[in-house]
């Protein structure tokens, strides 16, 4: 004689934790990406902001700000701790010259421990055969067409994107 059972069998609750499992992953996986958006977002309206900056230093002043080929951190000057895979450890600033036109200094918001990449980097020089204001600035995802004026560089799981403000 059969006893009415009730509850699930162990396969069927082992199927179901399963399906849970793979939801949960999906899920984690597009907030990740969600994330990466919105950092690389946000990176783009502070590099209009710098662009904003500096085309307005150059308008006032007739020429851009700094020593000829010399790389800059924009940062506050307690905070000249930049560093560029291609150009090495920055720590001139921009802040005293620079302070009427922008505020803020903005950061990458790069995560966690890759501090090396947390600071916009600025030069008045050559880049590429082009001489005149230069941006750098990285993105984690291929950044937006037209936006970059060199190809991006991906270096350490970053795009670095050089950025020509104009002669």
């Amino acid at each position: 004689m059969k006893q009415n059972q009730k509850g699930f069998t162990l396969i069927e609750l082992m199927v179901i934790i399963a399906i849970i499992g793979l939801l949960s992953s999906v899920i984690t996986v597009a907030l990740s990406r969600a994330r990466i958006k919105g950092r690389d977002s946000k990176r783009l309206a502070d590099t209009r902001q710098i662009i904003t900056a500096l085309q307005a230093y150059n308008s006032s002043y007739g020429d851009w700000p700094g020593t000829y080929n010399q790389w800059y951190c924009l940062a506050p000057n307690t905070e000249a701790n930049c560093y560029s895979n291609l150009y090495g450890p920055i720590t001139s600033t921009m802040e005293t010259q620079f302070s009427e036109f922008i505020t803020t200094f903005p950061k990458y918001g790069v995560p966690a421990g890759n501090t090396y990449y947390d600071r916009y980097i600025y030069k008045y020089g050559a880049v590429s055969g082009k001489t005149g204001g230069w941006i750098s600035a990285i993105y984690e995802e291929t950044p937006p067409s037209g936006i970059c004026t060199t190809t991006p560089t991906l270096y350490d799981g970053y795009y670095f994107c050089n950025i020509y403000l104009g002669p």
